[in-house]
């Protein structure tokens, strides 16, 4: 029997299946709503670079000199792996990177465990779809200096970040944003943090699902709106089908998949033979619209 719903929690469970097949054995998502797995895997994927090649841009700031860099070019270059050279912290849905999220400026070690990133030297920098503007090497005190890495950017791409510095914005002071990136509860409803404009992290907002107020990216909010309601209807259209006995439509189980290389929604009927798999239909992946089942692939923080 078709029954109302069905669509949703098969989405939800593809959903906790892709969060597993990340590898970050994190057991708390166990604990949590199957209904929020699509937001925790987006939230995941939210700081986690897409492996892809891409050429190197570095500022007259960036010391090559220091160990560690070859490497690490080496892997940005050729496509490879850079996320276990993240923080610890990336495995964390529920954590957040401000300068992240006020720049688009992503940081990640020059050494790593098994654990993930190690050591205080960082690599500071802007991920686009095909290259990487190196900023600078440096610690974890410059995680709190917005404003001495966005004038580097300035000054070697501009125009790369929509708006220049206002030395009058408090968001860049040092000590302004330290207190905001280290005590969460100063981090409420945050639209452009730094200022600044033109990256998919520039909001961060209070989002109620199950009664639990949860603190995400606005994109990963609107990916999760977006799919949720266009699943339902794929599910009412289903319905429809079945109650004017359209041909082929019995009122069976049906089962949804997702079929993220073809960008489509696909239909089963859950009698159909095993050695034979064919959906019944398909409905194409919503157009302009920011969805979960393609967050992985959505315009990276600039052009």
């Amino acid at each position: 029997m078709m029954n109302e719903g069905l669509f949703r929690e098969q989405w939800f469970k593809i959903f906790k299946r892709k969060i597993i097949d990340l590898n970050l054995n994190d057991e708390s998502i166990d604990d949590e709503e199957l209904d929020v797995m699509p937001i925790i895997y987006c939230c995941l994927i939210n700081r986690m670079i897409l492996p892809n090649p891409r050429g190197i841009c570095l500022s007259k700031e960036f010391n090559e000199e220091i160990k560690g860099w070859e490497n690490i070019k080496k892997i940005i270059s050729t496509g490879e792996n850079i996320n276990p050279y993240m923080s610890k912290r990336i495995k964390d849905w529920r954590e957040h990177d401000l300068l992240l999220y006020s720049a688009g400026i992503s940081h990640f070690h020059l050494s790593k465990n098994k654990f993930g990133g190690v050591k205080d030297e960082l690599v500071f920098g802007i991920f686009t779809k095909n290259d990487f503007y190196g900023i600078l090497i440096g610690n974890h005190d410059d995680t709190y200096n917005l404003k001495h890495l966005v004038s580097i950017v300035d000054k070697n791409w501009p125009g790369l970040l929509d708006s220049s510095i206002n030395n009058n914005n408090s968001s860049f002071s040092k000590d302004f944003f330290k207190q905001n990136a280290l005590d969460k509860r100063l981090q409420m409803n945050m639209f452009k943090p730094g200022g600044l404009d033109g990256h998919m992290h520039s909001n961060l907002i209070y989002y109620n699902i199950n009664g639990k107020i949860l603190k995400i990216p606005a994109p990963v909010v609107f990916a999760y709106e977006n799919e949720i309601n266009y699943i339902d209807k794929i599910e009412n259209t289903i319905i429809s089908r079945i109650k004017n006995k359209f041909q082929g439509y019995e009122n069976v189980d049906y089962c949804l998949e997702v079929d993220e290389f073809n960008q489509c929604y696909k239909i089963f009927k859950e009698n159909n033979s095993p050695i034979i798999k064919k959906p019944i239909t398909e409905f194409p992946f919503p157009v302009r619209k920011i969805i979960c089942s393609d967050y992985v692939n959505r315009e990276l923080r600039y052009s």
